[in-house]
Order: C-alpha cells, then sequence, then structure tokens
C-alpha cells in the first residue's frame, strides 16, 4: 500500500496517434531543412552528393505533408481541433501568459492543454505549411504546374517565397522547442509516453 501511495495518478495527454504523427512531423522537417539547406548552400550544410539530397526532401517534403493533412482530418473527425484554435478565452489568456514569460509577472497562469502562444503558433503552421508544401511541389514539378507558378509570378519568385516560408518555419519551430522544454519536465515527457502525472507541470 505505500508503494501504491507513492505513484502519482497519470492523465492521458497525448494518444498515440498524436505522438506518431508529432514524430513523423517533425523528422520529415528537419530531413526538409537540411536537404533544403544543402541545396541551397552545399558548402555549409554538407552531403554525400546533390542526387542524395533531392531525394531526401522529396522523401521528407511527402511525408511532411501526408502527416499535415492527416492530421488536419483527425483534428476534424475527433473535435480535438478545439485544443488548438485560438477562442475568445484564448485572447483574453493571453496578456497574463505573455506578463509571466516576459518576467513581468511571477504568477504561472494554468491551461488545460496548450498556452495561448502554443495555440497561435499551431495554428499559423496549417497554412503556412500548407503553402510551403505547395510552392515545394511548383519548384518540383514545375512544367506540370506552369498555371500556378505563374499566379506567384514566375519560377524565380517562387523559389524565394518557399526559402522564405523555410527560414520563418524554421524560427517557429525553435520557439516551439523553447516552449516545450520551458513547460516542465511532465508535459515535455508526454509527448514520449503520452501520460502526464496528474499535478505535475
Amino acid at each position: 500500500m505505500w508503494l501504491l501511495s507513492k505513484v502519482m495518478p497519470k492523465k492521458l495527454r497525448h494518444t498515440r496517434e498524436i505522438r506518431v504523427y508529432h514524430w513523423i512531423l517533425a523528422s520529415s522537417f528537419f530531413l526538409l531543412f537540411y536537404s533544403g539547406q544543402h541545396i541551397s548552400h552545399p558548402r555549409y550544410f554538407p552531403l554525400p552528393r546533390m542526387g542524395l539530397a533531392r531525394l531526401a526532401h522529396f522523401t521528407g517534403q511527402f511525408a511532411f505533408l501526408g502527416a499535415i493533412i492527416w492530421r488536419i482530418h483527425h483534428g476534424i473527425k475527433t473535435g480535438n481541433y478545439r485544443e488548438i484554435i485560438p477562442s475568445r478565452k484564448t485572447f483574453s489568456q493571453a496578456p497574463a501568459f505573455f506578463r509571466y514569460e516576459l518576467f513581468l509577472s511571477s504568477k504561472q497562469p494554468k491551461f488545460p492543454k496548450y498556452n495561448p502562444l502554443q495555440k497561435f503558433l499551431y495554428t499559423f503552421w496549417i497554412p503556412q505549411f500548407l503553402l510551403l508544401g505547395l510552392t515545394g511541389l511548383i519548384l518540383y514539378i514545375p512544367q506540370r504546374l506552369s498555371r500556378l507558378e505563374k499566379v506567384f509570378g514566375g519560377l524565380n519568385r517562387v523559389r524565394r517565397l518557399h526559402y522564405l516560408l523555410s527560414l520563418i518555419a524554421a524560427s517557429t519551430v525553435f520557439g516551439h522547442l523553447y516552449l516545450a522544454l520551458t513547460s516542465g519536465k511532465e508535459k515535455l515527457k508526454s509527448i514520449f509516453t503520452g501520460y502526464q502525472a496528474r499535478g505535475k507541470k
């Protein structure tokens, strides 16, 4: 009984499906970023050959887009998109959250699952990543998507937009890592185990 009393009750924070999605998305993103940087700057991001970088980029692109499309479908099907999409309450909670993060308040606000910045970030990712995928497809098969290429003002502008979006995506991913690493070890562990001890940060 003593041992049982020491075991903290746990709650499910991330389902197995969400955890699999997260790690597919994370691994494909870093594969895309590094291979893309090699294609643009091979001197600073070494790989054995350019063909390998293109293959890695192609593979990562479809894994990434597939994960995003699955997540949108899963969110609509299960209704858990409500955990991510900012609501009126999210905007009202934002000032207290930012005051704490900027060290203007010592009181840490509590949120059911995601804080306001995470909700804003995850919501912003959906159109951003879809646009990244679209511009990437145009660059990969420009002959077949020539009409879309013209909408963006030509292949050179598509290339510039794609590169800019990739840099923005990288900066927001580092922001996500910061939030994950500072949100408490129990929440961090939950993306591996799925569970968070009740009453723990």
